[in-house]
Order: C-alpha cells, then sequence, then structure tokens
C-alpha cells in the first residue's frame, strides 16, 4: 500500500528563551483594567488584538519576525511579512477556546507564556471544510499518545512501543499502569485473566409446579 499527502498543513515550530515571567505579570494587570472581548474565549480572558504595539512584548515581536523571514525562505514567499494582529487569553480551569479560524490569515501562530502540568493541549484540526463533514471520530487514537507518554515514551513513538512489546518485562510494567480496556487498546492482552463464572442451573418447572 501506497500513501501519499498531496494536501499537507505544515506547521513550524521554534523554542525561544524570552522572558515570560515579565510577559505574564503585565498581561494579569493588563487584563485587571480591561475587560477585554468575547472571542472563541470560554470562561476565559481575551485582550484587545494591539499586544503586538506595546513595548513591553517588542522582544515577542521581533522573534516571531525572525521566524516569519525564515518561513518566508523556505516557502519562497515573495513579499514581506506583515504581523496583523496580537492578543492574549488567560484560561483559568474550566477556561477554553473554542475551535475557530483566523481568516485572511497566511500563517497563524501561538506562543504559551505559561502553561501548568494539568493544562489541555493545544489542538489543530485539519482547515479544510469537505474533510470535516464526513470525517469519521478518532476517539482511541487520539488516546493512544497520552497513554504512551504515561508509560515513559515521552515522544509518543508506536514505533519504539511495538519494539518494547517483546519485552516480558515491559508488558508486565504497562500493565501495572494502565486498566484492562486500555491494554486491549494497545493490545497488550488483557491485564488479568477473569474467572468465568460458575454456569447455575436452573430449576426445571413443569405444569404441575403451578398446580
Amino acid at each position: 500500500m501506497i500513501k501519499e499527502q498531496f494536501f499537507p498543513t505544515t506547521i513550524y515550530g521554534k523554542d525561544v528563551k524570552l522572558n515570560n515571567q515579565l510577559f505574564a505579570n503585565e498581561i494579569v494587570e493588563w487584563s485587571k483594567r480591561d475587560p477585554g472581548v468575547k472571542k472563541t474565549n470560554r470562561n476565559g480572558w481575551h485582550s484587545t488584538t494591539e499586544m503586538h504595539q506595546i513595548p513591553i512584548f517588542k522582544p515577542l515581536v521581533d522573534e516571531l519576525f525572525i521566524m516569519m523571514q525564515d518561513i518566508w525562505q523556505e516557502e519562497w514567499l515573495d513579499r514581506e511579512p506583515i504581523l496583523g494582529n496580537m492578543w492574549a487569553n488567560i484560561n483559568p480551569p474550566s477556561g477554553y477556546n473554542a475551535p475557530h479560524i483566523h481568516p485572511n490569515s497566511l500563517f497563524s501562530g501561538v506562543y504559551y507564556i505559561k502553561a501548568p502540568k494539568e493544562s489541555g493541549k493545544l489542538v489543530c484540526n485539519d482547515p479544510r471544510p469537505g474533510v470535516q463533514l464526513n470525517m469519521p471520530t478518532r476517539k482511541q487514537y487520539s488516546k493512544i499518545p497520552s497513554l504512551l507518554r504515561r508509560l515513559g515514551i515521552k515522544n509518543a513513538d508506536k514505533r519504539i512501543f511495538k519494539q518494547l512489546t517483546n519485552d516480558e518485562d515491559f508488558v508486565k510494567y504497562a500493565k501495572s499502569k494502565l486498566n484492562n480496556g486500555e491494554c486491549r487498546l494497545m493490545n497488550l492482552g488483557e491485564k488479568r485473566v477473569r474467572k468465568a463464572k460458575p454456569i447455575q442451573k436452573k430449576k426445571q418447572v413443569s405444569l404441575g409446579d403451578y398446580l
């Protein structure tokens, strides 16, 4: 079987070292003096969209333009990049941003200033409307990477996991960390053999029992 991707969606990423605590403090103060706007934010705060014009965030904007220049060269684009708008979100527990798109944007980006351990994940959906019409759900597949990370496979590489399943000690360890349903999902078999319940013979009833 041959697998080819005709319309792939490219996602770029970069690690940068910036004063995130300074940014976080400023955003918190900003949220205190400005009620913000209602966009895709649910139970959270969404700033107005002129964040890139505020001097304290200039180091972040500079890094963003460096990355944009690299992307422009990589993609052979002939126009200078323009940063249209930029904003901040604060999502407390139970807060999130609903699925959305950014119209008239060639590229969109997100930068996490602060994210506690138990925070939700960044989810990127296929933007093509035709795909979304009949796309089956992937509930089970979406669970596999988190199970791999729970077992210490940080890069969620299924090939590495497949090799490890040949190791009896690893299989025993994995079964100690996962429940029966998760073991079946990861093709590890049952965590423990369930004892079959004894079959109770039903009392035979005759017509005479009712007379």
